[in-house]
């Protein structure tokens, strides 16, 4: 078990490098999407609701929304009452044939051992739900586990994964109280940071991994020897993020910075020493916010090159507000083009 936990651990690692409440949420399978599928064939296939389907996948509300091939389908356990796709009704009792029993006696033997050797059973909780933007990113990220997880089935690693709904008003103690959480042996999240603190007492005390695959602020990640962390300091992280926007738009585009009048932002400093670069470069760049008039907006962009735009705030309503005021640009000079980096 602590082979396959190293390598469980390993494996994420690399991977990260390259309503509203505390849920529990076991997905049964992933479907990929072949052509012609249909949301109601999935759904019949698998002996659950059309509804069940979509409510597993908040994508599908997206107003306008078509399946694609090759897209990936998380797929619920069907509820007592539903139908299996033979016709029969979940929770009524079917009676076997000696031959099923024997396959089924078989079968269960060998997931008991299966299990018993090789089950590694992880925890997620993070924000997932699809209520503003870090709620749709984290569903992404939860996407991108399974797969790696499913992957890693070929290695004959067998997972029991829970995953649990987490938003930023949570607290994530009642998380942490559901049984299931005591079972785990490797937890990935929080996204906040107060919700670390909690999160790895409880990792301590239950011998649990965990590993956050942000670079969020706290100290536990010093101090628990059960917490990995991907980590980068600020000063590091910037000097980064403006080595690449020198290399990809120091001789192509203008530089717009926007004011998004965000006092809590946690990119101001990375603005400021970006702006600071430009002026040792002498590179000419245009300063706007959010309340600038329409026609001062729009005036601080070039109308024969490209523009790339900078915030100085990293939060969703702010983003949005940028988006409307970057329509609304667009809409009346069609011509205009606009990058957005950060």
């Amino acid at each position: 078990m602590k082979n396959y936990l190293r390598y469980l651990l390993l494996l994420f690692t690399v991977l990260i490098s390259c309503s509203v409440m505390a849920q529990n949420v076991v997905w049964r399978d992933q479907h990929q999407v072949k052509r012609k599928e249909t949301i109601f064939g999935i759904a019949k296939e698998y002996g659950v609701t059309i509804q069940q389907l979509i409510d597993s996948n908040p994508i599908m509300k997206t107003p306008g929304y078509e399946l694609k091939k090759g897209a990936l389908i998380l797929v619920p356990f069907a509820k007592d009452g539903d139908f299996r796709p033979d016709g029969s009704i979940m929770g009524k009792a079917v009676k076997p044939s000696k031959a099923d029993k024997e396959a089924k006696k078989k079968g269960a033997n060998a997931a008991a051992i299966a299990k018993q050797e090789n089950a590694i059973h992880v925890g997620i909780m993070l924000p997932l739900h699809n209520q503003d933007g870090d709620g749709k990113r984290m569903i992404e990220f939860y996407r991108g586990v399974l797969l790696a997880l499913n992957e890693m089935k070929s290695e004959g690693i067998t997972t029991d994964v829970h995953a649990w709904n987490v938003p930023k008003d949570a607290d994530i103690r009642t998380t942490l109280s559901d049984p299931n959480a005591s079972k785990l042996d490797l937890i990935f999240g929080p996204l906040y940071s107060d919700q670390v603190k909690p999160l790895a007492d409880f990792c301590r005390a239950h011998g649990t991994k965990l590993v956050i695959p942000f670079s969020i602020t706290g100290n536990e990640v010093e101090n628990n020897p059960n917490i990995f962390q991907v980590y980068q300091t600020d000063e590091s992280l910037n000097s980064k993020a403006i080595a690449s926007f020198l290399e990809r738009f120091q001789k192509s585009h203008h530089p717009v910075f926007i004011n998004c009048n965000d006092a809590s932002s946690q990119v101001g400093n990375f603005t400021s020493l970006l702006r600071k670069q430009l002026d040792i470069l002498k590179i000419k760049y245009s300063l706007t916010s959010l309340k600038s008039s329409t026609a001062d907006f729009a005036k601080r962009f070039d109308k024969t090159r490209p523009n790339v735009v900078i915030l100085n705030s990293e939060k969703s309503p702010q983003l949005n507000e940028v988006f409307a005021k970057l329509a609304q640009l667009k809409k009346t000079n069609p011509g205009i083009a606009i990058a957005l980096y950060g």
